[in-house]
């Protein structure tokens, strides 16, 4: 309608409004719906959530020498994190129609081992320029 999404952001539904929409707001809409699905789908965001690393506290993140406000993630946990991921795709598969699965969700698949050679991926992602 004659607006750039440059000049007036608002108007656009950008990546990281579909990214926070999965991760915070869809969990607590699938609270009274079916069982199996909201495990499936409450194991999936866990999972991403804790690839993205965890924000220490001010003392916390001293003892770890890392700057107060970073994220950090323990490669050790890495593994049993990606397991929990992929369990909760296999999951989601057995509960719906597999013409309902989006074929993008596969490279959340890979997720977990590019955090492993890569670190936390959100540093990378330039999602403020995506549409």
């Amino acid at each position: 309608r004659g607006a750039s999404f440059w000049t007036k952001p608002s108007r656009m539904w950008k990546s990281r409004r579909k990214y926070r929409l999965l991760l915070f707001v869809l969990s607590v809409l699938l609270r009274d719906q079916v069982p199996q699905l909201r495990e499936a789908f409450l194991l999936i965001v866990s999972s991403l959530r804790k690839l993205d690393g965890q924000v220490h506290s001010y003392e916390a993140a001293k003892a770890l020498g890392i700057m107060p406000g970073l994220r950090s993630l323990n490669q050790g946990d890495i593994d049993a994190i990606e397991a929990d991921l992929i369990k909760g795709f296999v999951l989601l598969e057995g509960c719906t129609p597999i013409g309902y699965l989006i074929p993008i969700m596969h490279h959340f698949v890979h997720y977990g081992a590019y955090a492993k050679t890569h670190g936390i991926l959100r540093m990378y992602w330039m999602m403020a320029f995506e549409r």
